[in-house]
């Protein structure tokens, strides 16, 4: 067979390379942060009754990353996004088992916030928490990876090769059955790289091949072994959503859209600290016997790989919780009242004011201005809409 390349199996330094700290690595890394001229400023917006000597003092103390989010991740998360949200919510945890492990394909608005939040939530109902699979783009400044990695961050290679980006699948997918089989930690994972700047989720058939590349027989055997649970997060407001749908406008009309050196990174501040309404969390089912069978009888394995996509959305975005900014969006797009019931003039005043500012903020004028505001009123109008998450 020729020009057929085996690839090696995965060896332990590579999944060592992307999983998080532990053991020695995982104090070297807190201390790295508690080194961080950053840091201190950092801990009192999350401890403001704390002096950050004592903070020092217990975080040397910590024996583990279960240890470390118990004592300080939680609240930090409670006290950051209790401050920019009117409150946040998680229904369906009684669809999972505490003893059991599971791959949780999620929706996401922002990448940091949505797993982090995710986490606490699960803390705070008594179950362990996830490791979190994050691009290495998000990765831009050692401050980011160390906190990532001592939080149970796995890490996603995204650039590379296509012969070094399809190595790296495999090690990720390698590393997630590992995880799931021996009962380590359950997992989450976007269901697309990047977010939907559009507002309507689709899970990329490309992320639940890269997902069965680690398993054993077919694409349908190897995504059954994993215990896929899909997530629904609903924010009232999006911090980024003025960022995502100028990034959408520019791509839409130049082709292209070249971000800003720290616009990442200050794209991650924004989305921890912005303002977002109420949160809600859904658990679905584990995807059961009748999906797989159903993918089974098909041909093709891309056949296969939308079929459960499929499967997946339609959970996704049954479980999805509307807010009234999604149908005063609808409204304001169509310059009808069909959506009049499910909001208040309050909330349509609140929703109308912050768009304006959000788009001030921009300093787009003219036609730029109109396209990403009909952008953003879009992307909140989505998940009201009956074709929510379809291509159209």
């Amino acid at each position: 067979m020729a020009g057929l390349v085996i690839e090696p199996p995965t060896s332990t330094s590579e999944l060592s390379a992307i999983a998080p700290y532990e053991g020695v690595d995982f104090h070297a890394g807190l201390r790295r942060l508690l080194e961080h001229p950053a840091v201190p400023g950092f801990a009192r917006r999350c401890f403001p009754a704390l002096e950050f000597s004592a903070v020092r003092d217990r975080v040397r103390t910590l024996r583990d990353v279960d240890d470390f989010q118990a004592q300080f991740i939680s609240s930090a998360v409670q006290e950051l996004a209790g401050k920019s949200s009117s409150g946040w919510t998680l229904g369906g945890l009684e669809r999972t088992s505490p003893h059991r492990r599971y791959l949780f394909i999620s929706n996401h608005r922002d990448i940091l916030c949505d797993p982090a939040i995710f986490c606490t939530l699960l803390h705070l109902n008594g179950r362990r928490t996830v490791k979190i699979c994050l691009g290495d783009n998000l990765l831009s400044q050692p401050l980011i990876t160390d906190l990532v990695k001592v939080n149970k961050g796995v890490t996603v290679k995204r650039t590379g090769s296509r012969r070094e980006l399809f190595r790296a699948s495999q090690v990720l997918s390698t590393y997630i059955h590992r995880e799931i089989s021996e009962g380590v930690d359950s997992i989450w994972i976007a269901q697309r790289e990047g977010r939907a700047k559009d507002g309507r989720d689709r899970t990329q058939t490309a992320i639940l091949k890269m997902l069965a590349l680690g398993g054993r027989g077919s694409l349908v055997d190897a995504l059954e072994a994993l215990t896929i649970v899909p997530l629904a997060v609903s924010y009232e407001y999006d911090p980024c959503d003025a960022l995502k749908a100028r990034e959408l406008h520019f791509t839409r009309t130049r082709g292209h859209y070249q971000k800003a050196p720290g616009e990442d990174f200050s794209s991650m501040g924004l989305g921890l600290t912005g303002f977002k309404g109420g949160i809600h969390f859904e658990i679905g089912r584990e995807l059961d016997g009748a999906v797989w069978e159903r993918a089974r009888a098909l041909p093709s394995r891309a056949e296969q790989a939308d079929a459960i996509a499929d499967a997946i959305d339609r959970q996704i975005h049954a479980n999805y919780r509307r807010w009234p900014s999604n149908y005063i969006a609808c409204d304001l797009s169509s310059g009808r009242d069909d959506w009049r019931t499910h909001y208040t003039d309050a909330k349509r005043d609140e929703f109308v004011g912050r768009l304006a500012a959000q788009l001030d903020a921009l300093g787009l004028q003219g036609e730029a201005r109109d396209s990403v505001r009909h952008l953003i009123l879009e992307s909140y109008a989505a998940p009201a809409a009956p074709d929510f998450g379809s291509d159209s």
